[in-house]
């Protein structure tokens, strides 16, 4: 997928200082994710690979936490790739891979030689057009689960939604970012065809008091909605879950 130049994800709009962050101090999310996925499927010693990796943070906290066996991450951004690098070797860990990758191209040449256990998504489909060429190219590298953290909503209803930073003066876009939101529904039916049965979700409930510097911009703060918390960016709420799929 051929990043737009006005995306946050794009190599002149990255923002360091975020991907430092979660490095330095693993998100609540993070630590959630890998508990939820762990407690159904034990990590030590599975071969995992990591799709949208960012600058490796999600995988530096699985290796330092589950001991895991060999990890990749992968992801299309050649400068968070090079920043995953820089942290792994910073941390000394062994077994712990990235490469520059397309995670929605179907080609899998030359691409891995050990068994794959699990291939894990987070926090990325929400930012795809379409999950379906993700999955499809996680399913080609043939794992026995698929575990994801991304924004859905049990309804029968697909959300598309694109973020325009706007200059202060003009109407012009300074940066895009996407907060699409997807049927749990339609994403298990669509995992269930590519093999994947047996199927278990959990939304992510933060116990943080979040807070926000500037609660007109884009980030995360927590609110209470319903007689219970819920996390909200900007206008919008954010229902994040956790979705692993199996095989029989």
């Amino acid at each position: 997928m051929k990043i737009n130049k006005k995306s946050v994800y794009h190599t002149k709009n990255l923002d360091h200082e975020y991907y430092s962050r979660q490095v330095s101090t693993p998100y609540e999310s993070t630590k959630k994710f890998f508990s939820f996925l762990n407690k159904k499927i034990k990590l030590k010693n599975k071969n995992i690979i990591d799709l949208g990796c960012g600058s490796g943070a999600n995988l530096i906290h699985l290796k330092e936490t589950y001991q895991p066996g060999i990890c990749f991450g992968f992801d299309q951004n050649k400068d968070l790739i090079d920043l995953a690098k820089q942290y792994s070797k910073q941390r000394k860990l062994k077994n712990l891979h990235f490469a520059v990758k397309d995670i929605q191209k179907a080609s899998q040449k030359k691409l891995l030689k050990p068994n794959i256990d699990g291939v894990i998504s987070m926090q990325t489909l929400s930012v795809l057009d379409n999950y379906e060429k993700t999955i499809i190219f996680a399913k080609k590298l043939k794992p026995k689960f698929i575990c994801v953290n991304s924004l859905f909503w049990e309804g029968n209803i697909d959300f598309k939604i694109s973020v325009n930073f706007l200059e202060k003066k003009k109407r012009n876009i300074k940066k895009i970012n996407h907060y699409n939101i997807y049927s749990i529904k339609h994403y298990i039916q669509f995992l269930k065809k590519q093999g994947y049965k047996k199927n278990i979700f959990m939304k992510f409930k933060t116990e943080k008091n979040l807070k926000t510097k500037d609660k007109s911009l884009m980030g995360s703060y927590s609110i209470k909605l319903n007689g219970g918390s819920e996390i909200k960016s900007g206008p919008l709420i954010l229902d994040w879950y956790f979705i692993l799929s199996y095989k029989n």
